[in-house]
């Protein structure tokens, strides 16, 4: 036994250093995790923007024409923008799990809508202000995780 051991030690010091760098492996521990999930919720942010963007106008075209704003043709691409609205907001979903800041996008877009009917003669964007503010508490009060008292750290 002592041979190998002594065979094993003389090998090591008589390799030179190689003079190629060693291959990069990525890391696995915590730092790479972390850098994965906020990228992945900043891509759920993005698509939930955009399927707010795409609710926010569904809306706008749905009260206004009910309200007379828009020709009564507006009716039709509610159906596709609400579509695209809730496919987005699924994958967005989908992609993380730090879903509470879904709801952000949504406030955002109320906000938005608010401000343009108070400044704006269309008195139909106090309506899409209002849904887009109930579709942020919603999707907040869905995806939020209940802390439980009984469980220990």
């Amino acid at each position: 036994m002592g041979t190998r051991l002594d065979n094993l030690r003389s090998y090591r010091s008589a390799s030179p250093p190689s003079a190629e760098p060693h291959s990069v492996r990525p890391l696995r521990g915590s730092a790479s995790q972390e850098s994965g999930v906020k990228l992945r919720t900043t891509v759920a942010i993005l698509l939930a923007a955009v399927s707010a963007y795409a609710f926010s106008f569904a809306i706008d075209l749905l009260l206004g024409g009910l309200a007379g704003v828009y020709p009564s043709t507006a009716y039709l691409p509610v159906v596709t923008w609400s579509l695209i609205a809730t496919v987005l907001l699924v994958v967005a979903a989908r992609v993380t799990r730090q879903r509470v800041w879904l709801a952000l996008p949504f406030t955002a877009f109320g906000t938005l809508a608010l401000l343009g009917a108070i400044v704006g003669t269309h008195r139909h964007s106090y309506g899409v202000a209002a849904l887009l503010f109930i579709q942020a508490v919603v999707l907040w009060r869905v995806f939020v995780q209940p802390v439980s008292v009984d469980r220990q750290p």
